[in-house]
């Protein structure tokens, strides 16, 4: 496995952890009023790496790209949403 699909699968893990904390503080807001003024950044934020991921593994699988020139490109295509 190389090193960039590596890191590929600890971000897709880490992306699993934080939808599952979100899920949770949905379910927390209606006790807990601090939930509720993070939860809509966390899930925007979530949503979009999600929806990041899923295109970075659709193109993995189907071009022959050097893999590290392809997470490159859209990792700069994902800090420019957030500028």
């Amino acid at each position: 496995m190389s090193m960039t699909q590596c890191r590929f699968n600890i971000l897709t893990k880490r992306m699993r952890f934080l939808n599952a904390l979100a899920e949770d503080a949905k379910q927390k807001q209606f006790s807990h009023s601090y939930w509720k003024a993070g939860l809509d950044e966390v899930k925007y934020v979530v949503f979009n790496t999600e929806d990041l991921l899923d295109e970075i593994d659709k193109h993995f699988s189907k071009l022959e790209l050097n893999p590290t020139q392809l997470l490159t490109k859209y990792v700069s295509n994902f800090d420019m949403k957030f500028e």
